[in-house]
């Protein structure tokens, strides 16, 4: 429902209040109860459009408004080259280095290992000599294991929360250009001249099948392909793990899986610029997680070698993805 509200035309949150009204004309009760609702659902529709009015939004309008005025491309190629742009550039860059990280983090496996080893001897030693309790030990284990870790990883250079550097950028500018082309789309926010120029040229700015960028795509294609493109970068991380992947891990899965599955009917009635850019980031993904699994690259890139590496990544994909459809 917050992805619905934050997409789709402002008048929404409105029709939902007038509902409200007619059905206060029934009684008291369910005037609260309606009343309830409708005010939650405004209260995220109001604060998410404030989002789509923000500082950062209108800044990220008005450079792809920019960029097109600039290059004079057509309004389909401007949204593709900004899209390929920023996962070419920005994206993949900090993707090998989030495969730096989890590679150094886990070539420190072995010595965290060993340090855990060391503790416990010691950790021995100190109750037998001091007469400690199993809480009292239990207790100062933890802490001597968390301090040994910590100095390891700052040692190493290689905290797993650097490995999150991708979603830090990836997601804010995924909604913050998904809001500017919802704005430029629907004329937004200021509805003056330059805005509605605009809004023409998305209608007739499209490629293919969806002309009318403007528009939803009637069709529905567009949000099929994207969702088909979201669900194949999903499979391809599954498919190419080298351990099975835990209970959490399937859980996130799935989880990714069915999100995608219940965008679609909220992209169908999105404009065809904001379900395109969608569609080519989603494939952009694709091809990211499919060039992060090349042994060239990662060396390239300074990617060292860890136990969890394959040397054939490729092969094992199409093995797995065989396997998985029932071909062997």
């Amino acid at each position: 429902m917050a992805l619905r509200c934050l997409l789709l035309r402002p008048s929404y949150h409105l029709s939902a209040t007038a509902r409200v009204a007619a059905v206060g004309a029934g009684g008291d009760r369910p005037v609260a109860r309606h009343f309830s609702v409708s005010a939650r659902r405004d209260g995220v529709a109001e604060m998410l459009q404030s989002v789509a009015s923000s500082r950062p939004v209108l800044a990220v309008q008005e450079g792809i408004v920019s960029l097109h005025d600039v290059s004079g491309l057509p309004w389909w190629a401007t949204i593709l080259v900004t899209t390929v742009a920023a996962r070419g550039l920005v994206t993949l860059p900090l993707g090998l280095y989030q495969s730096y990280i989890l590679a150094k983090f886990e070539n420190l496996r072995p010595e965290m290992d060993a340090v855990v080893v060391e503790i416990k001897k010691e950790m021995s030693v100190a109750v037998r000599k001091y007469q400690w309790d199993q809480k009292r030990a239990k207790r100062v284990f933890n802490k001597a294991v968390k301090k040994q870790m910590s100095e390891l990883i700052a040692q190493h250079n290689c905290h797993p929360l650097k490995a999150g550097l991708v979603l830090w950028f990836q997601f804010p500018f995924w909604i913050g250009l998904s809001m500017a082309l919802r704005n430029l789309s629907w004329a937004l926010p200021a509805r003056d001249a330059a805005a509605q120029l605009v809004r023409l040229q998305l209608a007739v700015g499209g490629v293919l099948w969806f002309p009318n960028l403007a528009m939803p795509d009637p069709t529905l294609a567009l949000p099929v392909l994207f969702a088909v493109c979201n669900l194949c970068a999903i499979e391809v991380g599954v498919l190419s793990r080298v351990q099975p992947g835990t209970r959490l891990q399937r859980w996130m899965t799935n989880l990714a899986r069915g999100v995608t599955v219940i965008v679609v009917p909220v992209a169908a009635q999105l404009p065809s610029a904001v379900v395109f850019y969608w569609t080519i980031s989603s494939f952009c993904g694709l091809l990211s997680n499919l060039a992060l699994m090349s042994p060239s690259l990662r060396r390239a890139a300074g990617v060292p070698l860890s136990p969890s590496q394959q040397q054939h990544p490729y092969r094992q994909l199409y093995e797995n993805t065989l396997r998985r459809i029932g071909r062997r």
